[in-house]
């Protein structure tokens, strides 16, 4: 009901249902399930500027993003018309990490940039020094390279370095890849 005020008011396009990718991936990673997720932390962090500012630590902000679909329709569906048998599809610890590491910092350090607010950038730092390490296929590889990551501001050095330095094939701009080379 409410889409449908919203769809004519804005004009918006209805996504037609086979660009809707459920294929290959668990059903409490369907986009139906991540959306009313999204609806819930939207929901949750209606105040998300003054939360900014109170520089709670990572683990709070982990469990923050922790949450599942309020509506019972989601304990009993994984697509908006088929009933599925009751599960609860709550966001997990490493994706809400993921959330933090990738929308929560950024947007609090930015946010201290803007408003010039120099504690707080420091402090989106520290927060990435709070959350341990990200597990994925970049990081496997450079910890195969010898290098101990022990932090999510690691791994987002790690990654900014491979996008700029190593997948831009600039090693002897970097000082680690002039170190390998030699």
């Amino acid at each position: 009901m409410e889409f449908e005020f919203l769809k004519k008011k804005y004009n918006l396009p209805v996504m037609p249902g086979l660009h809707w990718k459920f294929m290959r991936m668990r059903p409490v990673h369907f986009p139906t399930i991540r959306i009313a997720q999204l609806a819930m932390i939207i929901k949750s962090f209606e105040h998300f500027v003054t939360m900014l500012e109170e520089k709670e630590p990572g683990d709070l902000w982990i469990k923050r993003f922790m949450v599942k679909p309020n509506d019972p329709f989601w304990d009993t569906h994984y697509h908006f018309t088929s009933k599925s048998p009751t599960a609860v599809k709550l966001i997990g610890r490493s994706m809400a990490s993921v959330l933090v590491i990738n929308v929560v910092a950024p947007i609090m350090f930015l946010y201290g940039k803007l408003q010039g607010k120099t504690t707080l950038k420091d402090y989106a730092i520290d927060l990435l020094q709070q959350i341990p390490a990200e597990a994925n296929g970049i990081i496997t590889q450079w910890k195969k390279c010898g290098w101990q990551i022990e932090d999510a501001g690691q791994t987002q050095g790690l990654l900014h370095l491979k996008k700029t330095y190593c997948d831009q094939r600039r090693c002897m701009h970097c000082a680690i890849g002039l170190k390998v080379l030699q």
